[in-house]
């Protein structure tokens, strides 16, 4: 922690292999709350992309990001195999800085079912706006992890 870094980066640190299963992938109308975080005009379009990540085949997370309507290239990417953040930076949106809210919450069905995890199992929900390096925000993202698999790894000064 205390870096922002993409779940590719952080299992690669571990030296896990990471892959995704892409469960959706499209533009659709963004709510009050999204279009106001990414500070789009009212009624815009977002970019969403929901996948499942796994690491050395084991589910990982579930990650629910959106992004602005200037992304939309990215449904086009391979988001399977590829990292988003990288595919990102190639195309001039970077990712600099992220605040956020980092909470426990027990499995839903829907959780457990992608998690292979029991309903109510512990699990760890992330929610952090990402933006640029001048402040121009280019992911909203929720992240879902098994709290059985992913661990934290602190270094304070």
């Amino acid at each position: 922690m205390g870096q922002l870094r993409s779940l590719t980066e952080e299992m690669a640190l571990r030296g896990m292999a990471v892959s995704s299963t892409v469960l959706a992938s499209e533009r659709r109308v963004g709510s009050q709350e999204e279009i106001t975080a990414l500070r789009l005009a009212p009624q815009s379009n977002v970019v969403h992309v929901r996948r499942l990540r796994l690491a050395d085949d084991q589910p990982m997370a579930i990650e629910n990001v959106l992004l602005s309507p200037s992304c939309a290239w990215l449904l086009r990417e391979d988001l399977a195999h590829g990292s988003l953040h990288q595919a990102l930076t190639e195309q001039g949106f970077a990712p600099s800085r992220a605040t956020g809210t980092q909470i426990a919450a027990i499995a839903t069905d829907d959780d457990a079912a992608l998690l292979d995890l029991p309903v109510g199992a512990p699990i760890f929900v992330e929610r952090r706006l990402i933006t640029t390096a001048d402040g121009t925000p280019v992911e909203l993202t929720e992240s879902r992890y098994a709290g059985s698999r992913f661990v934290f790894h602190i270094e304070l000064a």
